[in-house]
């Protein structure tokens, strides 16, 4: 049997690694701020390479885009660059969780990124 105790005052969600990283891969894409920095990374990952072909004739770089998931996680881990009093958590995209009961009940259990 499986329990879920949701918590809002604790910072960990456990899972197996493969399962987390598709959590953060969708928060970042449902998360403006993230959604814009990855592809922002992206398209400057691009503009880099057709600048070194074009000084060089050819890219002698080897220029790793982070995935969504390091760009939340980054993001999250440096929020005291973009959180004040105006812009808080609740720019943060909710959790939604698909509980389950015994008999065949079934819960959603939304939390706010604020929580």
């Amino acid at each position: 049997p499986c329990g879920a105790i949701p918590d809002s005052g604790t910072t960990l969600i456990t899972a197996p690694k493969k399962h987390i990283l598709q959590l953060m891969d969708e928060l970042c894409e449902s998360w403006p701020r993230c959604r814009q920095n990855h592809t922002a990374m992206l398209q400057a990952a691009k503009a880099a390479r057709k600048a070194a072909a074009a000084e060089y004739g050819f890219n002698p770089f080897t220029l790793k885009v982070q995935s969504r998931p390091m760009i939340f996680q980054s993001l999250l881990l440096d929020c005291s660059s973009w959180m004040n009093e105006t812009v808080g958590l609740s720019e943060l995209p909710t959790l939604n969780f698909h509980l389950g009961g015994r008999n065949g009940t079934q819960r959603d259990l939304p939390m706010p990124g604020h929580a």
